[in-house]
């Protein structure tokens, strides 16, 4: 009776068998990212229109909003306490460098094996030849930014230079085991790519680029219509604000 506890030999066909499977999940990959660019383009060129002709307009909306709250937060605190003028006196207390900065993410695995991804790009891309040592500084600089996932960058890496590549340091088992860890990175990433058709449309831009498709001419009325519809809610936060302006000038010269 064979031990259970033994695992089976990993061959070099089992490799094989493998790359041969990711090579198939980076075409679907692909695949996947030019079925939605069309769509991406589309909201954000609908979003950015719209921002161009009212953005001014909510933004100042934005500011009178903050306004009008910490005017409301100071008469709140006058009121429960009206000797304590010294919180509005001081200006704001800036962030310590603490405060300020996120915990560094030192154990997150995604950052750990962009790590080791690093480690093996320096096996086998030869920094002597100036085509590898550019992609070796391009994928460097992938690895390196937090914003980038480890299957972006994988995305990223030729197949013949780096995923074909034999590195003498990896035995046929370990080179498995790596690309097996490639490979549950790429299967999110298509998941994932495979739920973002269903979430842009659910993106607030979508209403907006079905309205764009409608013509010029009603595109042209929404707009006009969203940005009269902006500057009445700002004449209204406008005279909010300057009710409270005159309530806190009352509470403090009494």
């Amino acid at each position: 009776m064979s031990d259970p506890t033994l695992t089976p030999t990993i061959t070099q066909q089992d490799v094989e068998v493998l790359l041969g499977e990711l090579k198939e999940l980076r075409e679907r990959i692909k695949a996947a990212r030019t079925a939605i660019a069309p769509l991406e383009t589309h909201l954000k060129q609908a979003y950015d229109e719209f921002q161009n002709f009212v953005g001014a307009a909510r933004r100042q909306s934005m500011r009178l909003d903050a306004e009008i709250n910490n005017l409301r937060d100071r008469i709140d605190s006058l009121n429960s306490d009206p000797e304590d003028f010294s919180e509005f006196d001081s200006p704001p207390k800036e962030l310590t460098e603490e405060q300020s900065n996120p915990l560094e993410s030192e154990g997150d695995p995604e950052v750990i094996e962009k790590d080791k991804l690093l480690e093996y790009l320096h096996w086998v891309l030869d920094p002597m030849d100036e085509n590898e040592a550019d992609l070796f500084a391009n994928l460097q600089t992938l690895c390196q930014d937090p914003t980038v996932s480890l299957a972006e960058v994988l995305e990223q890496s030729p197949w013949e230079s780096v995923w074909q590549a034999k590195p003498r340091q990896e035995t046929p088992s370990e080179r498995y085991h790596r690309l097996q860890r490639w490979k549950t990175s790429l299967t999110e990433q298509l998941e994932r790519l495979d739920r973002m058709e269903e979430r842009l449309r659910k993106d607030p831009r979508y209403g907006l680029w079905q309205q764009q498709r409608k013509g010029v001419e009603l595109w042209q009325q929404f707009l006009q219509q969203a940005l009269e519809q902006q500057e009445d809610r700002n004449c209204e936060l406008q005279t909010e604000l300057e009710a409270l302006q005159q309530e806190w000038e009352q509470l403090r010269s009494t």
